[in-house]
């Protein structure tokens, strides 16, 4: 299994290169990401693993490649990843389409070579894995995710059939969140969604509204501490974000050793795989 989390980090770098024109990365930018931390495999693999049930990527909901660029796809890649998918190879996905016949919304249209950041990311890093461990990984997108504390459109979800999550809770909640037209609406409380995704402990719910529940200078400023949102970071040697999630200031001071036990799992796991270190690193946002 290590090999193909290798082939995903090697894929997964050179689709940023070879993929992403400097017009999207213009664009993820001035949503707000750093485009230094966006690599995904190490969430990835910590699903793979069944460290965590599911890895959510929001960052591509409403971008798209193709058109008259050349983006897209990654020419002349040995791993099956960046031989499985072209913006103008629009019916020859046979392999991805296999893996995944049984998910009537896993596709992404495609029309005058135009495709999704998603679907990209889909062909050109997760291909290979999706048709090695078929039976382990398979993937969603969901059209809309929204919990008190945030909302996103177009995610894509990358979970564990071997996850217990799986059978107990995932299946059913899709099912109970799938509309007559086949589109996917997901709506979560704070502690669902940071089971899902195996976050150490649950955000509050109603964040922004607690600070600004009231009018008064005073007030706000007696709360802003306390519900100061942090981001908790795994890093890698490279200040490469691996894993985050985000709790307040108020949730940080109590539960420290949460904090430092789940780190522990997670950068064991990063270690065995890669013989190298994470970090902690906790900073406002």
């Amino acid at each position: 299994m290590n090999d193909i989390i290798n082939n995903i980090l090697i894929n997964e770098i050179k689709w940023w290169k070879e993929c992403i024109s400097e017009q999207q990365i213009d664009q993820l930018t001035s949503i707000g990401y750093n485009v230094e931390n966006l690599l995904f495999f190490g969430e990835i693999m910590f699903t793979l693993k069944g460290l965590k049930f599911l890895t959510l990527i929001t960052e591509f909901s409403n971008i798209h490649i193709g058109g008259n660029d050349n983006y897209g796809s990654i020419n002349g890649s040995g791993s099956d990843s960046g031989n499985n998918s072209s913006s103008n190879n629009n019916n020859n996905n046979n392999n991805n389409n296999n893996n995944n016949n049984n998910n009537n919304n896993n596709s992404i249209s495609r029309t005058d070579g135009i495709i999704s950041l998603n679907q990209s990311f889909i062909d050109n890093v997760l291909s290979e894995p999706l048709n090695r461990f078929s039976s382990i990984i398979d993937y969603k997108i969901i059209d809309k995710l929204e919990t008190s504390n945030c909302s996103f459109k177009n995610c894509l979800l990358v979970y564990n059939k071997l996850h217990p999550l799986y059978n107990q809770e995932f299946i059913q909640l899709i099912g109970s969140s799938t509309l007559p037209n086949g589109s996917i609406e997901l709506y979560l409380k704070e502690n669902q969604l940071s089971k899902l995704l195996d976050y150490p402990f649950t955000l509050k719910e109603n964040i922004n509204n607690n600070n600004n529940s009231n009018g008064e200078d005073e007030d706000l400023a007696s709360t802003t501490q306390v519900d100061k949102i942090m981001d908790i970071g795994y890093q890698s040697e490279n200040n490469r974000v691996i894993f985050s999630y985000f709790c307040t200031f108020d949730e940080l001071k109590s539960n420290r050793e949460l904090i430092e036990s789940h780190f522990k799992k997670y950068s064991n796991i990063f270690f065995e795989t890669f013989s190298k270190e994470l970090k902690l690193k906790v900073s406002f946002t």
